[in-house]
């Protein structure tokens, strides 16, 4: 007997995020709860080996697929960076609509509940989307005009 997949993979990357982990997890789950969706939540916590040591992503995400069945762990050693990662998370996701979202919270949890609805409501495949206002630092600006 197969199992109903889920409405919704929400790929979650999550790389040095630590404690803003299960603040932004909470978020993701009120949105999703609220409209209803059955989902999963796909938290990629991959790590540089240099970083293994004081990064506590992976150990905070863990201990959260524990306490959570709609929550899938992906934590590897870093082979790539971002895009290695989210190609990871994806290959974990179950659901016919995947979306991807960083798990530090500047993109509001929300959005993924308005961005389904709409690919739903239309002939869609695929939706991007984007931040209009980033609340990076002088740093992250810095590299960006570059």
């Amino acid at each position: 007997m197969s199992q109903k997949s889920p409405d919704i993979s929400v790929v979650i990357l999550c790389y040095r995020s630590e404690n803003l982990v299960p603040i932004f997890i909470a978020q993701m789950e009120e949105a999703l709860e609220r409209r209803g969706l059955d989902y999963e939540l796909v938290l990629v916590g991959n790590y540089l080996a240099s970083m293994e040591k004081t990064d506590h992503t992976p150990e905070i995400i863990r201990k959260l697929a524990k306490q959570d069945p709609h929550i899938k762990v992906v934590v590897k050693e870093k082979r790539g960076m971002m895009g290695w990662d989210m190609r990871t998370g994806l290959e974990a996701a179950t659901a016919d609509v995947v979306s991807v979202i960083d798990g530090d919270g500047q993109m509001p949890a929300a959005d993924i509940v308005r961005v389904y609805d709409r690919l739903k409501s239309g002939n869609y495949d695929i939706a991007k989307t984007y931040r209009i206002v980033r609340y990076d630092g002088s740093l992250r600006f810095f590299i960006s005009k570059i």
